[in-house]
């Protein structure tokens, strides 16, 4: 994920295609979800979204499940 820290844009690239995204606040809150996205890259528009700490699971269509901690500014 890219950048990090980030303010009002996440891009999110993968070597292989992403399944499912799913980002969460530090409460466990479900705040993103994206299911059959075709290709392996992202950009979501989060300038809507609190700053803080938030963690993005990303499953790939290979079955690797990648995981990392982004922060908003």
């Amino acid at each position: 994920a890219s950048p990090n820290p980030f303010t009002h844009q996440l891009n999110l690239q993968t070597t292989a295609q992403i399944k499912n995204l799913h980002i969460y606040n530090t409460t466990g809150q479900l705040i993103h979800s994206a299911t059959n996205v075709s290709g392996s890259g992202l950009d979501m528009n989060t300038a809507q979204w609190q700053n803080g700490v938030y963690f993005v699971v990303v499953e790939l269509e290979d079955g690797q499940v990648l995981r990392e901690k982004v922060v908003k500014m």
